[in-house]
Parts: structure tokens; sequence; C-alpha cells
């Protein structure tokens, strides 16, 4: 083989990493920017507004939101939400989105508490409704 074959072999090669490289970068941001929106909107910001409750009157700031690639392959979003508190300490709630799914997990023990509470409010009013139907159906018989 001559050296000019070599030489557009190894400028192929080179340009398939970069290609290969840039276009992962291209779905690596937009997984993030995909879980970062899926977390920051469900139920139409109700994360937010449950961590701003928590903290009513001690925080210092603005809520802090940082998302972090878990698995590109499987769409695996960490978005850290940090509440800055009067303290200076930062609080870390972690919750884990899978973009794949758009499904969300809890990240670490203050996400999950974020979660359940949400849960347990959504419940409530849901299972009211449900037992003044039953009610309402059992008085008209």
């Amino acid at each position: 083989m001559d050296w000019r074959k070599g030489l557009v072999l190894v400028l192929m090669g080179a340009v398939l990493v970069v290609s290969y490289t840039w276009l992962q970068g291209l779905f690596d941001d937009s997984d993030l920017k995909k879980g970062m929106r899926l977390v920051r909107d469900y139920h139409a910001g109700a994360i937010e507004h449950e961590i701003e409750r928590r903290h009513a009157g001690v925080l210092a700031g603005p809520l802090q939101w940082e998302p972090e690639l878990l698995s590109g392959f499987w769409g695996h979003v960490r978005v850290h939400c940090r509440a800055p508190l009067a303290s200076g300490a930062l609080r870390d709630y972690q919750f884990d989105a899978n973009v794949s799914d758009f499904s969300i997990h809890p990240g670490n023990e203050d996400g999950k508490s974020v979660l359940e509470a949400l849960a347990a409010a959504t419940a409530a009013p849901g299972a009211a409704a449900t037992a003044a139907a039953a009610t309402a159906a059992a008085t008209a018989r």
C-alpha cells in the first residue's frame, strides 16, 4: 500500500471519530434538556413548588437546577435541584429522569420525600372524588 492510501485511511478514520463525537454530543445535550424539562414541568412545576414550600422563609436565593447525564444510551438523566438555605448550606434534591419513557424516579432520599408528598397530594383529591361518586351512586339506588 502506498503512503497516499494510508493517508486517506487515517483521514477518513479521523473524520469518522470527529463526526461520531459531535453527533453523540448533540444527543447528550438533547437528553439533558429533555430530562431537565421533564422534572421541572412535572405536574406544572409541582416539584419546584413543593421544595419552595418546604423551605419557605429560609431560602437564600432561587433554586439551582443542574442536569447530569447518567446514561446516554438509555436516556437516563439525574437532575439536581439545590435549595440554598439561609444557613449557607445547600439542600440537594435529586431526581432521575428517564427520557425514553418519560418517567421520574427519586435520586436520593430528599427527592423520594418530595415525590411521595406529591403522590399523596394528588391521590387525596382523587380518592375523595371517587368516594363522593360512590356515595352518590349508592344513595341514588
